[in-house]
């Protein structure tokens, strides 16, 4: 009454593909969360400023840009991607990794120009 060796072997058939499908779930999952969005209008103007607020290291106006970033997604014009990308450099900033906060602003810019 015991299992033999062809039943035994089958959950093992499905083993690799099923870490092959993961192992792509997990590899697109990274890419998107890795891709920086779009920026409309008022997100690159806000990125703009975000990057010379972080050169000069000015945490009065970091907290002013900071608010203007709630304000603009609470009212629409901001889209989810744009406000979490802003606030994770904003956060960045706030934690004094001011240096940082400036690359991630540059980058963010540079890949609005490059799509």
């Amino acid at each position: 009454m015991g299992i033999s060796n062809r039943q035994a072997s089958q959950p093992i058939r499905w083993r690799l593909p099923a870490m092959v499908v993961g192992l792509m779930m997990v590899a697109v999952f990274w890419w998107l969360i890795q891709t920086k969005p779009v920026l409309q209008q008022d997100g690159y103007d806000i990125a703009v400023t975000l990057y010379g607020v972080c050169n000069r290291r000015n945490a009065e106006q970091l907290e002013q840009l900071k608010l203007v970033v709630e304000e603009r997604s609470a009212n629409g014009q901001l889209q989810v991607a744009e406000t979490a990308t802003l606030n994770q450099i904003i956060a960045t900033a706030e934690a004094g990794q001011w240096r940082e906060a400036m690359v991630a602003s540059h980058e963010l810019l540079t890949d609005q120009v490059n799509r």
